[in-house]
């Protein structure tokens, strides 16, 4: 017991895990690159490909409304979302998306887009701010 509470012996165990230290500006920034990007949540719809730059920031996704069960097709204004890591984009980003319209506010954490009225397929396109349209 610690301080009159019992410790979960799985989580005191992971806590003991040791991190191998890096140099000063090494691998790090690396690692976090290839961890932070932008990630479906959910998709009203089916996943027809997506593509990822680690090194420019890039994200571009393909989906269509079809359910993925097949029976039939998200109808118009069905949202999609997406985790936008502040860590891929520390400047903001920008959002091209062909059959379909954003939703959620400025940079927000969680990109949602909504399906186009005659929308089949929905094309997202995330950048850095930085970059020129």
């Amino acid at each position: 017991m610690l301080s009159g509470r019992r410790v979960v012996p799985a989580l005191a165990a992971a806590a003991l895990v040791a991190v191998p230290a890096l140099p000063a500006g090494a691998a790090r920034s690396g690692l976090l690159d290839g961890l932070s990007r932008p990630h479906p949540k959910f998709i009203s719809g089916t996943v027809a490909g997506s593509t990822y730059s680690p090194k420019t920031h890039v994200y571009d996704m393909r989906y269509t409304t079809q359910r993925p069960d097949g029976s039939g097709r998200f109808p118009a204004n069905s949202v999609s979302g997406w985790e936008i890591p502040k860590a891929a984009y520390p400047k903001g980003y920008q959002v091209k998306v062909k059959g379909g319209f954003v939703v959620s506010g400025t940079d927000a954490g969680e990109l949602l887009i909504a399906s186009g009225r005659k929308a089949t397929t929905i094309h997202l396109i995330i950048k850095p701010a930085s970059t020129p349209r």
